[in-house]
């Protein structure tokens, strides 16, 4: 079922955007920080798959991204920030709203992947082919005119690229979702 299909049954989902998950901050990365360590050899392929990442994103698509979304938008983060965390977070739950397809590679293992927001389509380096086949396909009824953060109705978006360890996201975002990423990242207006 599509987007479009869903709202028409008014499976809509949660709408918040990226300011509605700071008061929670504290207490999800209290969690976090809880979650026992995992085995090494786990640690070991995040931190591999987060490097790989960051050749991938640093390398190839990071440029490409910028010549089409005028030099802004791109970045990587360590999310340090509760605001830099509540923006990650909203952008995760838009995902489980958005989502259409993921390739069979996309199974929890410690890989480099790349959620797009905007197709609702997660796909790892190796099947980026057939990811952005799916994505493409997926964009004729996927752009409808919201931002994929919070789903606002509006006539301009920003293209945004974020990268945080193995994962890149892709999404087109409003102007109240910009201004709250460009805050927790700290950039000047």
């Amino acid at each position: 079922m599509n987007r479009r299909e869903r709202r028409a049954r008014g499976h809509r989902g949660p709408l918040r955007k990226p300011g509605d998950f700071l008061p929670e901050m504290p207490a999800v990365l209290a969690e976090l920080g809880r979650t026992p360590a995992p085995p090494q050899h786990v640690a070991d392929q995040f931190a591999a798959a987060s490097e790989e990442n960051e050749r991938f994103y640093i390398g190839q698509m990071a440029p490409a991204f910028q010549a089409v979304a005028g030099g802004e938008g791109v970045r990587t983060t360590d999310g340090a920030s509760d605001a830099e965390a509540a923006f990650k977070l909203a952008a995760v739950v838009a995902f489980g709203r958005r989502y259409r397809w993921r390739c069979p590679h996309a199974d929890g293992s410690p890989r480099p992947l790349v959620m797009d927001l905007t197709s609702g389509v997660l796909y790892c380096h190796e099947c980026s082919a057939a990811g952005l086949a799916t994505a493409r396909r997926a964009l004729a009824d996927a752009d409808d005119g919201r931002c994929d953060l919070c789903d606002e109705p509006g006539d301009e978006f920003y293209a945004t690229m974020l990268a945080q360890g193995p994962l890149t996201m892709l999404m087109h975002i409003c102007d109240a979702c910009r201004a709250f990423s460009r805050q927790a990242q700290g950039a000047d207006e």
